[in-house]
């Protein structure tokens, strides 16, 4: 949200692309949250949410440098 924030304010489009985008966030954390109530009885407490917590991070890097890649494109494009 930072980044889409800032390529507003430099005045590029906002975008809102990427494998981690907010409805992404919201459906992995919902899924992981539903399997964390039965992960107890088929492995370790915490497994599920560790997991879906190292693959927001991982993709949420990549988000992030999709859109400042498209807002210094956008930039070079305006000069």
């Amino acid at each position: 949200a930072y980044v889409r924030v800032l390529n507003a304010w430099v005045g590029a489009p906002m975008d809102f692309r990427g494998p981690m985008a907010k409805q992404h966030r919201m459906a992995l954390m919902t899924c992981a949250c539903v399997l964390s109530g039965i992960e107890n009885y088929a492995m370790e407490p915490g497994t599920v949410l560790s997991i879906a917590l190292a693959v927001q991070i991982l993709f949420g890097g990549v988000t992030i440098v999709r859109r400042v890649r498209a807002a210094y494109a956008y930039l070079e494009m305006e000069k």
